[in-house]
């Protein structure tokens, strides 16, 4: 019976959200169509117990990120873009732009990692992708000078605050400048309701991320799959941002499987069934990939393969490669674009396993 409402789940997500059945036009983001690309979160969460210290220690740690094995790496996993992390929750960023020079003297680097790859990934006719969260309310535990660098009091409702929005647009458009030409796509990240509060302007935060490049390909993310959303956050994102925490036997799981780290495991509220992640008293539900467009826009996942998004145990997320080319054939199939984000340590080493999954994909992919 749980089989037979699994199939009837997919297929009802299909007729509702699979995507347009008439002709559309994908723009900025046709390079996606039918492919997969690769996605590291490299960041650095500096040691030390001054700013100088910690700029110290954030440098050498940039410094002895191995491009070379990096580079070898991509190559191998035969992925058609890479989506590269600039800046997450810790306050420390991957390049730099006349914005942090301004405001965050010693949380750049002066080895401007980002760009450096971004060179290398179009010298090898691929495209190259850049994310960053999408405000700084993460950043106060661990960085509140990066916080209050953006014009927000720490405490105080971002969304209400006066001057966060302009101070945030001059950052984008300073980050996108720097890269100009070289950046062909955004995807950023945690711009949930109960942060923006429709209060922001994202048509002229579009315009900012294109600044640099007016092709760039921008998806603005409020989570997408994961929580169930089969909707843009806006009008103007080019391609569905799809954040996927789960997939079974090549669809996507849509139904929230999100909790804190205690929330995983036997008898908790997530738990492991025949070796597929069920939700205790909640039946599963799937999106399965049938056509290149989602309510209008270029059909996109970013899957988690190897180590999670969320608190769940990594294992949960270490699909055999079989299982990943699945997915993987399906939306090649529709015609959408798969981005699958491997581990990374601190040198910028992958693990083998992720990448030969990856590479796997390369050789079978029909």
């Amino acid at each position: 019976m749980e089989k037979l409402m699994m199939i009837l789940s997919a297929m009802t997500l299909l007729c509702l959200a699979g995507g347009a059945l008439f002709a559309q036009n994908a723009g900025r983001a046709e390079w996606m169509a039918g492919r997969y690309g690769m996605m590291t979160h490299w960041f650095v969460y500096p040691e030390g117990d001054t700013p100088e210290e910690k700029t110290e220690n954030f440098n050498k740690r940039v410094d002895a990120f191995d491009l070379d094995g990096y580079m070898k790496q991509f190559d191998e996993s035969g992925a058609s873009w890479l989506i590269f992390t600039l800046c997450q929750n810790n306050g420390y960023w991957n390049t730099r732009c006349s914005y942090l020079e301004k405001y965050l003297p010693g949380h750049y680097p002066q080895r401007d990692l980002a760009l450096e790859i971004a060179k290398k990934v179009k010298a090898r006719g691929k495209r190259f992708v850049l994310y960053i969260a999408g405000s700084p309310v993460d950043f106060p535990h661990f960085s509140p000078e990066a916080a209050a660098a953006f014009g927000w009091e720490p405490g105080t409702d971002i969304s209400e605050s006066p001057e966060f929005e302009g101070r945030w647009l001059e950052y984008i458009v300073s980050l996108s400048k720097h890269f100009g030409a070289l950046c062909d796509g955004w995807w950023i990240d945690g711009l949930y309701p109960n942060v923006h509060k429709g209060k922001w302007h994202f048509d002229k935060w579009l315009a900012a991320f294109r600044s640099g490049n007016p092709q760039s390909a921008v998806a603005l993310s409020d989570a997408g799959f994961c929580v169930g959303n089969l909707t843009n956050l806006c009008p103007g994102n080019d391609y569905f941002a799809g954040e996927t925490h789960l997939i079974e036997n090549g669809y996507i799981r849509i139904d929230p499987v999100i909790g804190s780290a205690e929330s995983y495991g036997e008898g908790k509220r997530f738990h492991l069934e025949n070796g597929k992640v069920r939700a205790t008293g909640k039946r599963p539900e799937f999106f399965a990939p049938a056509a290149q467009f989602i309510d209008g826009v270029q059909l996109h996942a970013l899957m988690a393969l190897d180590l999670p998004f969320s608190p769940m145990p990594a294992e949960w997320v270490s699909y055999p490669k079989e299982e990943l080319l699945k997915l993987a054939q399906n939306m090649k199939n529709a015609r959408g674009g798969l981005s699958v984000n491997v581990p990374i340590e601190g040198n910028g080493h992958i693990p083998q396993g992720s990448i030969d999954k990856l590479r796997y994909l390369k050789e079978n992919l029909k």
